[in-house]
Formats: structure tokens, sequence, C-alpha cells
């Protein structure tokens, strides 16, 4: 991701940035037993491992993640994703770049701890 930004790839960076979330989500789900093919579902089960006490993950982070809504006054980084994939706009601002750098650092690290 840091390298994809030196060279101007705002876009690639924040599609690094999100995979590199999902794919913790999804380390998370096999060590709970399951397998996940859909990003939609990933989230329901993470949010339902929150909801159960099985998970330490701030409800918050994995909402602005994906809140599994189109409607969200703040896009969340799916939404974002989605909009420097498949629209036709080609910016992506640098702050927002930012948000996500911290975000996949808090996953990471949760991440981690859980797995631990």
């Amino acid at each position: 991701m840091q390298e994809l930004v030196r060279l101007g790839r705002y876009d690639w960076a924040l599609t690094v940035g999100f995979y590199a979330i999902y794919h913790c989500f999804l380390a998370i789900c096999a060590l709970h037993g399951y397998a996940s093919r859909n990003q939609s579902c990933t989230v329901t089960l993470i949010l339902s491992l929150i909801d159960e006490g099985k998970l330490g993950f701030e409800k918050d982070l994995v909402l602005r993640f994906d809140t599994l809504e189109d409607a969200s006054e703040t896009p969340t980084l799916r939404m974002s994703r989605e909009q420097s994939t498949y629209g036709v706009a080609s910016t992506v601002d640098t702050d927002r770049l930012d948000e996500v750098k911290g975000m996949v650092r808090q996953v990471q690290k949760a991440t981690i701890e859980a797995l631990s």
C-alpha cells in the first residue's frame, strides 16, 4: 500500500487496504471454523462473533469497513473501494488513504491478538 501511494496509484492503494482488512476477517472466520466466499457474509459473521463475545474487535471498526447498507451518510471502505474500482472518477483523497492505513493497522493488530 505504501509503495502504491508513493507511485501515486491511490486507487490501487485503497484496494490493497480493503483486501488487507478483508483477508484478516477471513482468517478470523477460519479460526472459528467458517469459510466465506462472500464479503457480506464475512462481515455478518464478524459482527455476530463480536455480538456473541467471541471476538474482541471494536464493532465501529468493522462498520467503517462495511455497514452492509448502501444508504450510509459516510462512505464505508467497501463503498470507497467500489467507487474507485468501478466508478468514473479516478482520484482518491489522500486523507481517506491515511484513514484506511490506520484501519489496516488496527485490524491487523486485533487479528493478531485474536489468533494468538
